[in-house]
């Protein structure tokens, strides 16, 4: 583990910087080995953080205590892993045309690499949702060929592709039943059952300040809260890449800062 991270929380914390702070703390319990006892603790906390986020509280000085007991604990776990080497898209010569609007997109060379955040910037109508829709394999592309995979992991059918690969479109499709249920079925849906799932789904939740909103349908709340479950749905299935299309659009300036 790097000791900045143990480092950055703390600061965080005693800077009265508390939605940071908790946000770099689930990360790291989401990135060491946990096991049931520590696990559970991590849901109690989760739940005094989701009271202090919903009620815009400072959270007890033991939450705190807590908190800082836990990440000095998880700094002497080796929770080293393997580096990716690697691409996990390698494109060359994409291209497509569409005759009816008399667009097309000429031919563009992309690789991306794991750990990587880039960004498509351009006009409208040029070609950035064309672009990623084929990225995400969900548009076929006229010229140039696509490979998914790294050293770890390779692609091979289009099934595989699309677990891999997550993309989620400006326009977000609709979900029906509660919005918790709909995160507990996407967890379920990758073979995460139990109490794992519970722990993940609760840890994304409170990740991602959606707590007080959990319980609702997908009518009862706005289009930012909605790209917000669409994130929380999307990291539960763990892809290797994920792909957002115009990921601001529809998020107000704190929302923003949050993403």
């Amino acid at each position: 583990m790097n000791s900045n991270t143990v480092f950055e929380i703390s600061e965080q914390l005693d800077s009265d910087n508390y939605i940071l702070g908790f946000r770099r703390f689930l990360d790291l319990c989401l990135d060491s080995p946990l096991n049931i006892s520590e696990k559970q603790k991590v849901l109690k906390l989760c739940d005094a953080i989701n009271i202090a986020q919903d009620s815009d509280t400072q959270p007890s000085a033991d939450t705190i205590s807590q908190i800082k007991e836990m990440t000095q604990a998880l700094s002497n776990l080796n929770t080293a892993s393997s580096e990716e080497v690697g691409e996990v898209v390698d494109a060359k010569e994409l291209s497509k045309t569409y005759l009816s609007g008399h667009f097309q997109l000429k031919p563009i060379n992309i690789t991306i690499r794991p750990g990587e955040l880039i960004g498509v910037v351009g006009e409208n109508g040029n070609g950035k949702t064309t672009l990623l829709r084929m990225i995400a394999s969900d548009l076929s592309n006229d010229t140039g060929q696509i490979s998914y995979g790294d050293s770890r992991y390779e692609y091979t059918t289009l099934y595989d592709i699309k677990r891999g690969v997550a993309y989620i479109p400006q326009r977000i499709p609709r979900w029906y039943g509660k919005l918790v249920n709909n995160l507990h079925f996407a967890a379920s849906s990758r073979g995460i059952y139990g109490f794992e799932n519970e722990y993940l789904v609760k840890i994304v939740i409170t990740r991602l300040g959606l707590n007080k909103y959990k319980n609702l349908f997908w009518t009862e709340i706005s289009s930012g809260y909605r790209t917000r479950f669409e994130l929380a749905r999307i990291l539960l299935l763990q892809p290797k890449l994920l792909i957002l299309d115009e990921p601001l659009a529809n998020l107000d300036i704190n929302a923003q800062q949050t993403f």
